[in-house]
């Protein structure tokens, strides 16, 4: 044990395949299996003292933080197989990946990368029959989903079920732009006393550098 989370020496290691087929409730269940396979062979070492430690490489790690229900919104500009990798990461029993038309929001809990590229704007539907969505590079076909509070359909169901046609586009919340659009105020009170006047300095510096660097 050490200081720092998950820094100690590696005392046993064990790699698992991750299949098109996984998701992240199929790989937790195999990683437990792997878990407790791996503790019986290294427990008694650990015992005896015959074990051996090897010491992490820091430049090989990896830091996530904790997951947000914001961190399922798929980003259409991103290749298809990160898509896929997110759909199937929070699939069920999880909230799954989801995305909107308009302020429509829609879950897709099954999918497929397809390589086919769409001359086309990220999010776009480029077919219906299998409902197919356009990426940066490659394409999601959409195996099952549900619109919000709606019922669990395969792709082309789903597709029937909201009206969808091809050249409609998913993207962010309609209402998330619009906000994000909108100019902010700031209201400062006592501003002529000493902080207040340091605050409002520092405010407009902050504005008339960010102005420049858009021009």
């Amino acid at each position: 044990m050490v200081q720092k989370a998950d820094a100690g020496d590696i005392v046993g290691q064990e790699k698992i395949a991750i299949t098109d087929e996984d998701t992240a409730e199929t790989l937790h269940k195999r990683m437990n299996a792997a878990s407790s396979d791996l503790l019986s062979k290294v427990l008694p070492t650990i015992v005896d003292g015959s074990f051996t430690a090897t010491a992490q490489d820091e430049s090989k790690a990896t830091y996530f933080g904790r997951r947000t229900p914001a961190d399922g919104e798929i980003k259409w500009s991103n290749d298809s197989r990160t898509v896929f990798n997110l759909v199937r990461a929070v699939t069920e029993p999880f909230p799954g990946a989801f995305t909107f038309l308009g302020e429509r929001k829609l879950i897709i809990w099954g999918a497929e990368a397809s390589d086919k590229t769409y001359d086309v704007t990220p999010g776009t539907i480029v077919a219906t029959s299998p409902l197919t969505i356009a990426c940066a590079q490659g394409s999601l076909i959409v195996k099952s989903g549900e619109a919000e509070n709606g019922l669990y359909l395969g792709g082309e169901q789903l597709a029937a079920e909201l009206h969808l046609v091809e050249g409609m586009r998913f993207g962010p919340q309609a209402s998330a732009i619009i906000n994000a659009k909108k100019r902010q105020k700031v209201l400062i009170l006592g501003a002529n006393g000493f902080i207040g006047t340091h605050l409002t300095k520092r405010l407009l510096e902050t504005v008339v550098t960010k102005c420049m660097q858009w021009t």
